[in-house]
Order: structure tokens, then sequence, then C-alpha cells
């Protein structure tokens, strides 16, 4: 809203100066413009220096960075799963005879 105040009033600061000379007017729109921009263009530095800080301090901003539509899994999900496999190789496996199941082939 700040920004769009600027704005306006250097083009209503150009506009003026348009009845006198319209070189002179070009140039001072000109030179408002490039100021309006400078400053928006500051406020949006700050902005988003603001909005990196913010970021940074989130819990999330030290998860382990994966690109994205990555199919790999974090180092710590792949050692949960290499140990859930070693545990399940380390029972015993007891054959059982199963009666009444039809055999694959005559089905």
């Amino acid at each position: 809203d700040d920004d769009d105040a600027v704005v306006m009033s250097a083009v209503e600061a150009a506009d003026a100066l348009l009845d006198d000379e319209e070189d002179d007017a070009r140039e001072a729109l000109r030179l408002a413009q490039l100021a309006a921009s400078t400053e928006v263009s500051a406020h949006v530095k700050a902005v988003v220096v603001e909005l990196k800080a913010w970021l940074s301090a989130l819990p999330c901003s030290k998860a382990f960075r994966v690109p994205s539509g990555s199919r790999a899994l974090p180092p710590a999900a792949v050692a949960k799963i290499e140990a859930a496999a070693d545990r399940l190789v380390a029972v015993p496996v007891k054959r059982k005879r199963v009666n009444g199941v039809a055999r694959h082939h005559l089905l």
C-alpha cells in the first residue's frame, strides 16, 4: 500500500511536469519510476531476508535433504529397515506340511 502511494505520487509529479516541458517531464517520470522501484526492491529484499531467517529457525530446516521426486529414503529409515530385516533373518523357520491344498499345476 505504501509502495502504491509512492508510485502514485511520482506519477502525479510527472503529470504536473508534463504540462511544462515534455522532455523534462519524461526524464522526471523515469527518475520517479526508478526511485519507486528502488524503494520497492529494498522492501522486497528486507522481506526475503526476514523469510530466510524464519525458515532457517524452523525445526524442519535441519531435516535430511532429498531431491524433489526422489525415491531415496533418509539414512535413518534405511538403518531401521536393515535392523528389522536382520531380526527377521535371525528367527528360525519351522517347516510345516499343509494338507488339503490343491496343487498349483492342477488348478
